[in-house]
């Protein structure tokens, strides 16, 4: 299982795009695998790791996820076959269906029938991250022989947040697999992973990667660490799509799912995640205590370097 890391600056609205680019360099000089930069109300994911591809050399890069109804299907392609050819193959393409109150309430858009025009979306989305022209003709979205030419190495590799089966099944059938937050360790074993891995049997795709987002802390004061958690990731704790995750998990806050304790513990967890069939673990920092975030960055970097040492 790959370790990576989330952004660290995403939230602070007084960032700057070179402080986002240095806490890219940093990651990669760390060693780890990914870098996850979110796409909310901040930096465009796309664009801020392209110009992060230009000072990076090896860390994957990651938008852990562009919401995709407020772009077309052709905006996003050319956004990310761009980061791709800035990366020399190095980013990878989260997206997802984002929620009701950010696509219908702030921004007017349809919220309806979001499977169905998920569908669409990668039917389109996918010859064009190939460099295919494309004719389509649906209920969301017409084309005719658009096509998109940017020199890359390769399509970017792409992953479809999707926590129901349906869009498990469409991940599955178009994409390489998902990406999940707030998802914990007992719904992405019982759930999550075997419901991806029928769908890839059924289209005949195998090892779909699953990129498993949570909020991690090195503490010894799991009571503290805990109550900061939930502060820091008040907002997930009321939407509904996280509400029913941490139902299914039988949790009822976003600690519940979080992953937080000792160095031990931690470590007992990360095998959890793998067991369950996580192939790639990021990880959420935030702040358990004064030293929490440096305390936990060490942690993660001598189990990297432990597991390449073994290798």
């Amino acid at each position: 299982m790959k370790i990576g890391i989330t952004s660290a600056v995403a939230g602070n609205p007084a960032a700057t795009v070179k402080d986002l680019i240095d806490d890219v360099c940093l990651a990669e000089n760390s060693g780890f695998a990914f870098y996850s930069l979110p796409n909310i109300f901040g930096f465009d994911a796309a664009a801020a790791l392209t110009a992060a591809a230009i000072k990076t050399r090896r860390i994957e890069l990651m938008s852990g996820v562009i919401p995709a109804t407020p772009r077309h299907p052709s905006v996003l392609a050319q956004q990310a076959l761009t980061a791709q050819s800035a990366a020399q193959g190095r980013f990878t393409l989260g997206l997802g269906i984002s929620h009701e109150i950010l696509i219908q309430q702030m921004l007017g858009l349809s919220y309806s029938n979001i499977v169905k025009q998920m569908s669409e979306y990668l039917a389109v989305l996918t010859p064009l991250l190939n460099g295919l022209p494309v004719s389509f003709s649906g209920e969301f979205y017409q084309l005719n022989e658009f096509a998109l030419k940017i020199a890359c190495a390769a399509p970017p590799k792409t992953l479809l947040a999707a926590l129901g089966p349906k869009m498990l099944e469409l991940a599955a059938r178009y994409t390489n697999g998902t990406i999940t937050w707030m998802a914990g360790t007992r719904t992405l074993a019982s759930f999550i992973v075997p419901t991806l891995q029928r769908a890839c049997d059924e289209h005949d795709k195998t090892s779909p990667r699953v990129v498993a987002l949570l909020p991690f802390a090195v503490t010894n004061d799991k009571d503290t660490a805990r109550k900061v958690c939930d502060e820091v990731f008040a907002i997930y704790g009321g939407l509904p799509v996280y509400q029913a995750l941490m139902q299914r998990e039988g949790a009822n806050r976003p600690s519940d799912v979080a992953v937080i304790g000792t160095e031990a513990e931690l470590r007992q967890e990360l095998r959890r995640l793998r067991d369950a069939g996580v192939t790639d673990f990021g990880a959420s920092l935030f702040p358990a205590d004064p030293q929490a975030i440096g305390r936990t960055r060490e942690f993660l970097i001598s189990e990297i370097q432990s597991h390449q040492n073994a290798v």
